[in-house]
């Protein structure tokens, strides 16, 4: 039971960690203006317009610095793992529950 709790809050912090990253750098970088957080989107292009990156500039969008396009490939293993280790725990009625809650926050803050 204790093992099943962990890895749901694991997936729950995995599941924030990983849609911050897809919401700060890559929907940016993919739809640029579009993405509709152009406050942000300025502001990160002038604080980190020094560090450097690998991928191709798309347009005038933001692109992610090496630091996050070496992360985010990291953080979507972390979080297949998380998914997968919890999926092997959730057999009890009290994991199920606490996998609802921890999906239910983490779709609270994607919204």
């Amino acid at each position: 039971y204790r093992w099943g709790s962990a890895c749901g809050v694991l997936l729950a912090l995995a599941t924030v960690f990983t849609m911050g990253q897809v919401m700060f750098w890559w929907t940016p970088y993919i739809l640029g203006e579009r993405a509709g957080m152009l406050s942000m989107v300025a502001e990160h292009k002038a604080q980190l317009s020094a560090l450097p990156r690998i991928l191709p500039p798309v347009g005038d969008n933001l692109v992610p610095d090496i630091e996050h396009t070496l992360l985010f490939p990291a953080s979507v293993a972390m979080l297949a793992s998380a998914v997968h280790e919890f999926a092997s725990f959730a057999t009890s009625w009290h994991t199920n529950v606490f996998f609802a809650c921890g999906t239910a926050l983490a779709g609270l803050y994607g919204a």
